[in-house]
């Protein structure tokens, strides 16, 4: 019998089983000694528990989960928490959490889920976003941490709209998701114009129009001036026939483009 077990046996004897823990000592422990626990222990830690021993944990000492000086203290089971910071030093200073299992696994610290896990936040990584290390936007020793960073676009890629701000014909609007999506600069994506402005790819103005240009926004270099059909390229608003259909009728009318936006801007003629 070694030491430990001897020295086990002292601190336990005259104590009830039953000021312990709730679990039957032949559960764990063996006839012959304390420690270590009998080879054929009926005690299943991941049946009989709330934390099933998974990867690295399996090689865990019970001492290392449920610590103590007294055998008191070191059956306390049901005091032992289940976070990770309860064992694992949080380098993140609990900046991203305290889940880490979002990033990482039970097997090792490897980060090989971070992308994955990453679309939980208000942040998803999409498209080309997908293939960023997390030293391209939170710096090589995570000095820029989720509170400091934004979601907008221009931070991150205000050298390609300097660039394209070259081109006298690109909007002076560095909201580049309002015409591109995460996978490509090109070609335009202005899938977000029906729920940021109008709808052209749904409801009655689906298929109606050719380009930006050619139909609604006659200056482009201005995409904030617009024509709703006023100039009878898309199709035709009669000054006479609307005058004789809005006034009296509604109140504020006036023949111009805005004034139609601000009562149809759904497009449907009857809003």
């Amino acid at each position: 019998m070694g030491l430990t077990s001897v020295v086990l046996m002292a601190v336990l004897a005259g104590i009830p089983q039953e000021e312990l823990t709730d679990i039957p000592c032949a559960n764990c422990h063996s006839p012959n000694a304390w420690i270590p626990l009998a080879p054929d222990h009926t005690f299943q830690h991941n049946r009989d528990t709330l934390f099933p021993l998974e990867g690295e944990h399996q090689n865990a000492e019970c001492i290392q989960c449920h610590p103590g000086e007294t055998a008191m203290e070191t059956h306390a089971f049901a005091q032992a928490k289940p976070e990770c910071s309860a064992c694992h030093l949080d380098i993140h200073q609990n900046e991203f959490g305290s889940e880490c299992g979002r990033c990482h696994n039970t097997s090792d610290w490897d980060m090989s889920r971070w992308n994955q896990n990453h679309d939980h936040t208000i942040f998803a990584l999409n498209g080309m976003h997908a293939s960023l290390a997390c030293r391209d936007c939170h710096g090589v020793n995570f000095q820029r941490l989720a509170g400091q960073l934004t979601t907008d676009c221009f931070p991150c890629h205000s050298s390609q709209y300097r660039l394209a701000r070259e081109n006298p014909d690109h909007p002076d609007n560095d909201n580049c998701r309002l015409c591109h999506n995460s996978r490509a600069w090109l070609p335009i994506d202005m899938s977000q114009h029906d729920s940021e402005f109008f709808p052209i790819y749904s409801g009655s103005h689906r298929g109606t129009w050719t380009t930006c240009d050619a139909e609604c926004h006659f200056d482009p270099s201005d995409y904030q001036i617009f024509s709703c059909g006023l100039n009878g390229v898309c199709h035709k608003h009669d000054k006479t026939k609307m005058d004789r259909k809005h006034r009296g009728e509604v109140g504020g009318y006036s023949y111009n483009s805005v004034k139609c936006y601000h009562c149809h801007s759904g497009g449907r003629g009857g809003d």
